[in-house]
Formats: structure tokens, C-alpha cells, sequence
């Protein structure tokens, strides 16, 4: 019957040369994509609605699209329980019937496959992969979450392989500086409506600069005000280059004199957005005839504070830095240097400076200490 209660089952299958065809009815303008299939059975029971072997099928050149699954109560949107798979060749291609602005664009191929369950206040997303593939990139998300609309358990794990950092720039349409390859890895998980990041890995090993970032982060969040905030953040850092000029000149950067060849940099940091301090930093700098050490620690890198460093430098003759200073520098011999400065409030101080000269025909000490640097 229809009254007083409706005790029904609809069967519906729609068919579509192209889905461009609804632009009149639905007020927009709407994608030619080709080849839409859609079939459902629609069943009133006991005051219910519900819907019940729901297939959607795009299958157009560009884009394809499958979904299966149903709804056992429409009128709460509960029950639900959706399995969907899409899949681009030609997602630049796609992307551009968007009408989206021309300078961003997409990797060439997209797959994305999940499902979701539950209801509308506690929907979960399962099984969730997401594969995008280009000339030069590989990415690949995995993971579940268990409520996408409140607090709720989760976790993702994240790879990424770059054949070159240029291959982003043509996606949002900058110019970035080509260094590679890259490799990436992270392991995210969540809980109360806060995240953590297990772990974190990016290897970069290109011809001329090797690096590495191994970091984690207990919390991150939004605050009562709508900030966000990341805290319990670990990183540990190395990098290394003997062509700094090449990499440098790559970046963009122009100096107008010479710079050593050799850098090498590790860095250990832990804290929070607000203060993210340098636990331990040593820099090393060498060329033909030259080294330069700079260790220390600083409280706080966002606002420069709680600075205690020291530098070391040997350089076997004076003439060398004339490659380095842009101007010509006698040979008067060796020299050596260390220095310890530090920072205190708005103020940088020198705490000592020794610098010593040995050469066949001069041989001078210097020491000194400034208390206000600025």
C-alpha cells in the first residue's frame, strides 16, 4: 500500500550518453564525461526507507568510476555502507575541464579506492589507498579512519618517490630549484581529534648534496582560537655537499665571490612551533687549505634567542681568503680563530675571540670580547 504506511521496492537504472546532458536541470555547468550507468533498488517498509544494491559506473576515456553498496535507513542516513574505486589516465586533461586556473595542474595518473560505513555521526573511512603516479613521482597513501566527523581513531602511511623537486613547480605552476632524487616516508596516526606523526623520513640524494630528515611529532592540533599547533616535535638532520657553488648557483643564489666547496651540517631539534629549539648543531665547512667548525645550541630558532655557539677556523696561509673575500689578501701565514658568542634578551655578545697569526715574518695574537653587538 501506499497509505497508511508505504510498503514498497523501486527498481531504477539510468542511463547517459554523457553527463554534460543534466546542466539544464542541475543549474550548472557539468564535465562532458561519457558512459554513466546508475541502478539502485529504493524499499519503504515500516515507516523506512532504504536503498539497497546501489551501482554507480562512469566509464568515460578520462576518468573511470565505480561504486557499489547501500543505505539502510535514508531517513537517518544510517547503514551506510559504500565501496568506491576511481581511476584517471588523464587527469591533466580532466583537470582542465574544471575551468580551474591554468597554472596548476595534476600528476597524469590518479587512483583512489575506499569505502565508507556507519552513519552520520560516526562514519568511518576503510581501506582508503590513494596511488598517483607521473613522469618522475610515485605517491602512495594507505589508511583508515574511523570517524571522519568527530574523535575517532586512525592512521595513514604515506610514501612518496621524486624523481626531481622541478617536477612540483609544473604542478602549481612555480619555478622550483631541481635537486633529487628524493624519497619520503610517513606513518601518521590519530586520536581526539588530534594527530601524530610516528615518524617522518625524507632521503635526498642528489649528485651533488645528500641529506636527511628523521623526525616525529607527538600533537598536532588546532587550539581553541583556530591556531594550529604542533608539539613534541623531534627532528634529527644531516646534509653534506662538495659543490656547494653548483648548489647554490641551482637555488638561485648569486655571490659574488667564491665559496668552499665542502659543507657538511647536523642538527638535532625538539620542542614546538612556538619553541623549537636546536639541541645540537655542527656545521663544517672546508677547502683547499681552509676548515671552519660551528657548533652550538639555540632556546628558541622562531624568535633567534637563547644563542651559545663557537666557531673554529684554520687556514694554512692568509692568500687563500683571497678567493673567498673578493679582494686581495697578502700571504702573512697561518691563522687560527676561535670564537664563542652568545645572545641574551634583544642583545648578541662576543664572549671571546682569539686569533692567532704565524707567519715567517709576523707572528700576532689578538684577543677580544664584545658585550653588545647590536
Amino acid at each position: 500500500p501506499m497509505l497508511p504506511e508505504a510498503n514498497a521496492q523501486i527498481d531504477i537504472t539510468l542511463n547517459a550518453a554523457d553527463i554534460s546532458t543534466f546542466a539544464p536541470f542541475a543549474g550548472v555547468e557539468l564535465p562532458a564525461l561519457q558512459g554513466l550507468d546508475l541502478s539502485l533498488s529504493f524499499q519503504a517498509a515500516e515507516g523506512q526507507m532504504a536503498t539497497d544494491n546501489v551501482i554507480i559506473n562512469l566509464d568515460d576515456p578520462r576518468l573511470l568510476v565505480a561504486m557499489q553498496g547501500a543505505v539502510a535507513n535514508l531517513t537517518e542516513l544510517s547503514g551506510i555502507d559504500l565501496k568506491a574505486e576511481i581511476s584517471s589516465e588523464q587527469a591533466t586533461e580532466l583537470f582542465q575541464e574544471f575551468d580551474l586556473p591554468s597554472q596548476y595542474s595534476l600528476p597524469q595518473t590518479v587512483h583512489l579506492k575506499g569505502g565508507v560505513s556507519g552513519d552520520m555521526e560516526q562514519l568511518a573511512v576503510n581501506d582508503l589507498r590513494l596511488l598517483v603516479k607521473d613522469s618522475g613521482l610515485d605517491i602512495s597513501l594507505i589508511g583508515v579512519l574511523e570517524n571522519v566527523f568527530g574523535s575517532g581513531g586512525g592512521s595513514a602511511d604515506l610514501s612518496v618517490k621524486l624523481e626531481s623537486t622541478s617536477i612540483i613547480g609544473g604542478y602549481i605552476g612555480q619555478e622550483i630549484p631541481s635537486f633529487g632524487p628524493v624519497n619520503g616516508r610517513a606513518k601518521l596516526s590519530s586520536s581526539n581529534k588530534n594527530i601524530q606523526l610516528e615518524s617522518l623520513q625524507l632521503d635526498l640524494q642528489d649528485p651533488g648534496l645528500s641529506a636527511r630528515i628523521d623526525g616525529s611529532a607527538q600533537k598536532i592540533s588546532r587550539s581553541a582560537d583556530e591556531k594550529f599547533e604542533i608539539n613534541g616535535i623531534d627532528i634529527k638532520a644531516e646534509a653534506a655537499t662538495d659543490q656547494l657553488a653548483d648548489i647554490l648557483t641551482r637555488a638561485g643564489v648569486e655571490l659574488p665571490a667564491e665559496v668552499p666547496s665542502s659543507v657538511t651540517i647536523n642538527m638535532a631539534s625538539s620542542g614546538s612551533l612556538d619553541q623549537l629549539e636546536i639541541t645540537d648543531l655542527l656545521a663544517t665547512v672546508k677547502d683547499t687549505g681552509v676548515e671552519v667548525k660551528l657548533t652550538g645550541t639555540v632556546a628558541n630558532i622562531i624568535d633567534q634567542t637563547g644563542i651559545a655557539a663557537q666557531l673554529r677556523g684554520s687556514i694554512d696561509d692568509t692568500q687563500i681568503l683571497t678567493r673567498f673575500a673578493g679582494v686581495d689578501v697578502p700571504a702573512l701565514g697561518s691563522l687560527n680563530l676561535i670564537s664563542n658568542f652568545s645572545s641574551a634578551e634583544d642583545s648578541y655578545r662576543l664572549d671571546d675571540l682569539e686569533l692567532a697569526l704565524d707567519g715567517d715574518l709576523i707572528q700576532a695574537k689578538v684577543t677580544a670580547a664584545i658585550a653588545d653587538l647590536m
